[in-house]
């Protein structure tokens, strides 16, 4: 490569040498035709006979008193079911396990982590706080990561969806033998 470089000063220029012509493409016109198929129309169909309505007449049936004895049934049910207007607690929709730390599985650790949390009104979680956590520091960051994807059906009270302050929520940390 580097003779190339070098030699490259040294060419001579001689008028005997041969030049390669342009290639000059001569000017077409393409012509395109494009032929619109339409399908065939379809053919109109008679409408349908309008279908006969039957006359309904009261059947002569003799007309006479029945008496039929109905028993007596006892039909009170006694439940411990509270109905209000609309009023419900939050109601837990989707929740995703902890990521296991690598480290911690690594150490063969187990532990736990208690958190605190604010569910919104549209079931999201915010501020998610650590209340206890054992060994401190190994599974914080899951356990904050997974409260957070967590989403709820929010509190209703009056018709209306409220924030949730103060929900605690354990989350277990155990390698499986």
């Amino acid at each position: 490569m580097a003779w190339l470089i070098e030699s490259a000063t040294y060419i001579r220029h001689d008028s005997s040498a041969s030049n390669i012509s342009s290639v000059v493409m001569p000017k077409r016109s393409i012509d395109t035709n494009y032929k619109r198929y339409l399908p065939d129309k379809p053919e109109l169909l008679e409408p349908a006979p309008p279908v006969p309505v039957p006359e309904l007449s009261s059947p002569n049936m003799p007309t006479s008193k029945l008496s039929v004895e109905t028993p007596s049934i006892d039909m009170t049910i006694t439940t411990d079911l509270k109905f209000s207007t609309g009023d419900s607690e939050f109601i837990p929709l989707f929740a995703v396990a902890p990521v296991y730390p690598q480290r911690a599985l690594q150490r063969k650790l187990s532990g736990y982590v208690l958190l605190e949390f604010t569910i919104t009104r549209d079931g999201s979680v915010k501020n998610v706080i650590v209340v206890e956590e054992e060994p401190p520091g190994v599974f914080t960051r899951s356990a904050i990561n997974a409260a957070k994807k967590m989403k709820f059906q929010p509190r209703i009270v009056d018709g209306q969806a409220i924030e949730v302050r103060g929900v605690r929520r354990p989350f277990q940390f155990e390698i499986k033998k």
